[in-house]
């Protein structure tokens, strides 16, 4: 498979996953079994887009070790950050989908779900052009 049907490949795997991921409380309402089916879905599709990304320069840059004190701080409050929003960001679209419901919406998790799927879609075709192997 050459890099860019890779790169197709791996976009057309991360927006299905995002829309499963997104659209899943309109096809199942019990919040235990949601949480069952994403997980299967994470444990699925971590090793597959793992497998698709495009693979870089093997040679790594020589790194520090241990890693400077600031270094370690900023990694680590650059996680907490990523991970608040991250959870802010869930609970935000899942109440989206709540509200459109709750006024009779018809696929009102699915409908956020399409755009956000294509989103991450096209972030993996945009960024195409930056994990290209050096020659």
């Amino acid at each position: 498979m050459t890099h860019s049907e890779n790169t197709r490949t791996l976009a057309a795997c991360v927006g299905g996953i995002t829309l499963a991921w997104y659209a899943m409380p309109d096809a199942v309402r019990s919040r235990g079994v949601r949480a069952l089916l994403k997980t299967g879905l994470l444990a699925a599709a971590v090793p597959a887009t793992i497998a698709l990304a495009p693979k870089g320069d093997a040679s790594a840059p020589d790194l520090p070790w241990p890693p400077p004190p600031k270094l370690v701080v900023a990694g680590s409050a650059l996680l907490i950050a990523g991970t608040a929003a991250t959870i802010w960001g869930e609970k935000a679209v899942f109440a989206l989908g709540e509200r459109r419901r709750a006024r009779g919406v018809r696929f009102a998790h699915t409908l956020p779900a399409l755009g956000l799927a294509a989103l991450a879609a096209l972030t993996v075709r945009l960024g195409e052009g930056d994990a290209r192997p050096s020659r």
